[in-house]
C-alpha cells in the first residue's frame, strides 16, 4: 500500500480549508474583548499589584484604569456613531 494514501485518508475532510471566514467584527464585539481582556488581566494582577504598591496607591492605579477604560469606551462609541452601518475591523 501506499504509505502517503494511508496518511491522506486519516484526515478530516474540510472542502474550503483554504478560504478564510471574513474578519469583521461587530463594535459590541469589540466591545466585549476589551471589556474582557482589562477584567481578566485586572482580576489576576490586582492582589500583586495592591501588595506591592500598598492600598493608596493601588486604589489611585485602579481608579486610573477605570477612567482609561471609560475613555476608551467613550471612543468605540464615537466611532460607531460615526460610523453605524460599518463593522469594525
Amino acid at each position: 500500500k501506499d504509505s502517503a494514501m494511508d496518511e491522506a485518508s486519516l484526515l478530516p475532510y474540510t472542502p474550503h480549508h483554504d478560504v478564510a471566514p471574513p474578519q469583521r467584527s461587530e463594535w459590541w464585539n469589540v466591545c466585549f474583548i476589551l471589556f474582557a481582556e482589562l477584567v481578566g488581566t485586572g482580576v489576576l494582577a490586582l492582589p500583586f499589584t495592591l501588595a506591592q504598591v500598598g492600598l493608596i496607591a493601588g486604589v489611585a492605579i485602579i481608579f486610573a484604569s477605570f477612567v482609561l477604560s471609560v475613555a476608551s469606551g467613550l471612543l468605540l462609541w464615537r466611532l460607531h456613531a460615526l460610523h453605524p452601518d460599518e463593522a469594525l475591523t
